[in-house]
Formats: structure tokens, C-alpha cells, sequence
């Protein structure tokens, strides 16, 4: 990953999407340009951190429009 969190960092993060139950975190070697953490929920949810590091704030935006049109789909990879 190119940009270290802490784990208290994480469980901010998440908060913030109301995820509370945040267990083990795991940085992912996957990513051209993004940090990507696996986030085990002390439920055994499965989630993936993505910290975008080169993005400016429209595509991001763009991105989650994309985003949450596979959740619409039932897409499993798609916004919590």
C-alpha cells in the first residue's frame, strides 16, 4: 500500500459509514496508484479500504456513481 493507516485510523474511517465492528486490518499488495486494506469485521464481514491517492475529487465521484450502480445490480464487489 502506498499510504500506511493505522488501525484506529481505519476504524474512523468506517465510522464514518457507520461500520463500528472493525476486527483485523490487512494491507493488500493490489493497486496501481491506491492503498488497499482488507477489513475483517468482528462479525466476519469482509470489507476492502480503499484509500484513492492520485484522484481528484470529481473522479472519485464519478467512481462511486459507478459504484453504486452495481449495487443496484446486486454486484458483490459493490458499496457497502
Amino acid at each position: 500500500s502506498y499510504t500506511d493507516i493505522s488501525h484506529d485510523v481505519a476504524h474512523s474511517i468506517l465510522g464514518l459509514y457507520g461500520i463500528r465492528d472493525l476486527g483485523q486490518l490487512v494491507p493488500q499488495k493490489t493497486g496501481i496508484s491506491n492503498s488497499n486494506y482488507r477489513a475483517t469485521l468482528k462479525s466476519g464481514d469482509e470489507l476492502i479500504l480503499k484509500i484513492s491517492n492520485d484522484k481528484q475529487a470529481a473522479e472519485i465521484n464519478e467512481e462511486q456513481k459507478i459504484l453504486h450502480f452495481l449495487k443496484t445490480r446486486g454486484y458483490p464487489f459493490s458499496l457497502a
